[in-house]
């Protein structure tokens, strides 16, 4: 599912693309061009709180990478089911700190990042390696 952006999207929305999705594709791209791979991330999970108005905000994969969700009921609302997906994503995160690879960690396959696929885990309930995923929203 790609994203999209109109006039009719949220203010919000396209405030967050622009700043923080274009800032990491803009970081990634030159990062990949060094001999170190490149793994991208795109949280996307959004908790419950205010009407789901929150969206996946800035820092709010912390407290699942770091696999202590249950402390973070700010963020996370005490959903139960993201135990699971905190203990798949710190288990990346291990993998990656010890191999510089989050691969076997408990994820899915994530392909290292190139500039010509944009190669993404796409991070939500699930977990999906996405090429691109938001190719038709990107305005520059």
């Amino acid at each position: 599912m790609k994203s999209k952006v109109s006039l009719e999207s949220n203010l919000v929305d396209i405030w967050s693309l622009i700043i923080n999705r274009m800032r990491n594709l803009n970081f990634a791209n030159v990062k990949c061009k060094q001999e170190i791979p490149v793994y991208l991330a795109w949280f996307t999970w959004q908790p419950s709180l205010l009407g789901n108005r929150l969206k996946a905000f800035h820092c709010i994969d912390i407290c699942f990478w770091f696999f202590n969700t249950d402390y973070m009921l700010s963020h996370t609302d005490g959903v139960s089911r993201l135990g699971k997906l905190a203990e798949k994503m710190s288990g990346a995160l291990v993998q990656f700190i010890q191999t510089g690879n989050p691969n076997g960690g408990g994820l899915p396959n994530w392909s290292r990042y190139s500039e010509a696929e944009g190669e993404t885990m796409v991070i939500n309930d699930t977990f999906e390696v996405k090429n691109d995923p938001d190719d038709e929203a990107k305005i520059f």
